[in-house]
């Protein structure tokens, strides 16, 4: 690609104040451009936000070389290994590099051909093309805009031979080619799984997913950034970090604010943003449209009220707060300013739960007999630091942390408890609240069990599992259907590249501009709450009380 395209492209990312991936490479070897540091350099400098990554065979890579495109910007790095020579190149870069570079090794044991069946868009004549087009999404069209080295833009890194040309970056603005009619028109049919507009698709063979490094894109849509709702996200926590990448996606996130008002200790840097220990002065930002709060539990309701009053929407990591009182507060305070409450429970938004709840409505189960839930995860010593498993950060333990998840689920498809009986138990024993918990909830029909624990011997996907009369469903928090006995025919779940977690932000976000009603409420996440406090309330009064629990 000459300089001159290089630049107009980078300056026209620059002016939208881009916030996504770049990738200086397409599927060659990025580390053939002598000029490739340079370039990651000017990527940084003229467009900080964005994501910078490469994926290389290794044959050229050095220590030197991994470390000049570290400093220039690079932030992500994937080195695939096909020989024990190049491992070998691996294992000492691993001792090399700085010790705030993080790099992980995986191995595989055998070749697997399902990976590497791809046929390019029917462009490999040794890989068969499909006989018939697949019924399925594709999320490419909607994640990444493939520059070709002369300016070329096509629809797919598939489209060798520029079949599908959705416009020529060197003439026109990417910005104007991405939301241009044949992209336009592309995903029209793409989104709904039709994949017989132009030959390339109807050969393809890729299933549908999402983009592999799903969590570095961002969607290039938002390219109109400056009518983007602001936010900032309080809290340095594992659920900052992990919706970081989603509230980028579809909104402007300026601000990472300590999880405390006195905080000692400096918020982790994620990504791109600013960095602050202050969160009363960041919510005096004008600019700031909303706010997620993702700090301990014990903070979420002091920090949601201080958002409100400063006029902020606020979207609040589960739970909304540790006392019913609290959330009644919350709930009114959003009512008298006009402004979004919601809570956090993504999985929600998984296709399965939304056919389930179908199934539910038509009564194609029958009569409900039982629902069992299982969540059997892991958390290990590491995972109890800066005051995690105490009642006064956390509010309790695995029920309060982890299943409410579950809970919430069961009561968003079955509603409102009848009564419940519980038992829980610390089975490790030295930490405050409870790592493990066996449930029963009658229903208004149906008895559900739920299992808890965050001592298994690893993490499995929690499961669901619904017993009618005439039939049974069981599926799982990866959103897949592992059991269907059932008079109605199995749905074909077709994926569009949308993750529950894009569901949750994008919803909000929607909400927050008036686009569409809020799907996770304030109010709809005082059950599971409800539910979890008598739980504790109930244990505590018991002859065999949990010791941790009346000791609190």
């Amino acid at each position: 690609m000459s300089d001159a395209l290089f630049r107009k492209i980078v300056q026209e990312l620059a002016d939208i104040d881009y916030a996504g991936r770049v990738s200086l490479f397409e599927i060659n070897e990025p580390l053939m451009d002598e000029n490739l540091v340079e370039k990651i350099r000017y990527v940084k400098q003229r467009v900080p936000k964005s994501w910078q990554y490469i994926s290389t065979n290794g044959d050229l890579l050095t220590v030197e070389k991994t470390v000049e495109m570290i400093d220039a910007g690079l932030d992500y790095l994937t080195i695939n290994s096909y020989s024990y020579a190049s491992y070998r190149k691996i294992k000492t870069l691993k001792s090399a590099l700085p010790s705030e570079v993080r790099l992980r090794v995986i191995h595989t044991d055998h070749f697997n051909p399902d990976f590497a069946a791809d046929n390019r868009a029917g462009n490999l004549p040794h890989i068969a093309s499909v006989q018939e087009p697949l019924k399925e999404s594709c999320s490419r069209v909607n994640n990444v805009l493939y520059i070709k080295p002369d300016g070329t833009v096509v629809s797919c890194f598939g489209d060798f031979f520029n079949k599908n040309v959705m416009g020529d970056a060197n003439t026109e603005n990417i910005v104007d080619i991405w939301y241009g009619a044949p992209f336009t028109k592309l995903r029209s049919h793409l989104d709904n799984a039709d994949r017989t507009p132009n030959e390339l698709c109807r050969k393809c063979n890729m299933r549908a997913s999402g983009n592999y490094l799903e969590r570095y894109d961002i969607l290039p849509k938002l390219a109109q950034s400056s009518n983007l709702p602001r936010g900032a996200i309080i809290g340095a926590s594992s659920s900052a970090q992990m919706f970081y990448p989603y509230l980028e996606k579809y909104a402007k996130v300026e601000w990472l604010v300590s999880h405390t008002v006195a905080s000692t200790q400096p918020s982790k840097k994620i990504g791109r943003l600013k960095v602050s220990d202050n969160y009363s002065k960041v919510l005096t930002d004008p600019t700031l449209d909303f706010v997620f709060i993702a700090n301990a539990n014990g903070l979420h309701y002091e920090t949601a009220v201080r958002a409100l009053e400063a006029e902020k929407h606020v979207l609040i990591e589960k739970p909304l707060s540790l006392s019913l009182e609290e959330c009644d507060t919350l709930i009114r305070l959003g009512r008298e300013k006009n402004l979004v409450v919601g809570g956090v429970f993504q999985w929600r938004f998984m296709h399965t739960v939304k056919f389930v709840k179908e199934l539910l409505r038509t009564r194609a189960l029958g009569n409900i007999i039982f629902v069992n839930c299982n969540l059997l995860w892991k958390r290990d010593a590491d995972y109890f630091v800066n005051g995690r498993g105490t009642w006064k950060n956390d509010g309790g333990g695995v029920l309060m942390k982890q299943a409410i998840h579950c809970i919430d689920l069961l009561l968003y498809l079955f509603g409102a408890p009848v009564s419940h009986h519980a038992f829980v138990s610390n089975t490790v024993g030295h930490r405050e609240t409870e790592d493990s918990a066996s449930v029963l909830i009658q229903f208004p029909e149906g008895i559900a069990t739920l299992n808890a624990t965050i001592v298994n011997a690893d993490n499995l996907t929690p499961e669901v599992d619904i017993i009618g009369t005439a039939g049974r469903i069981t599926f799982d928090f990866n959103d897949v259907f592992k059991c269907w006995q059932c008079a109605v025919p199995e749905p074909e779940l077709k994926p569009n590249g949308l993750t529950v977690f894009d569901k949750q932000i994008m919803n909000f976000i929607n909400a927050i501009q008036g686009k569409e009603s809020l799907n996770v409420t304030a109010e709809s996440c005082i059950g599971s709450l409800s539910l979890i406090l008598d739980i504790y309330k109930d244990n505590t009064q018991s002859p065999n009380a949990f010791q941790s629990l009346t000791s609190s």
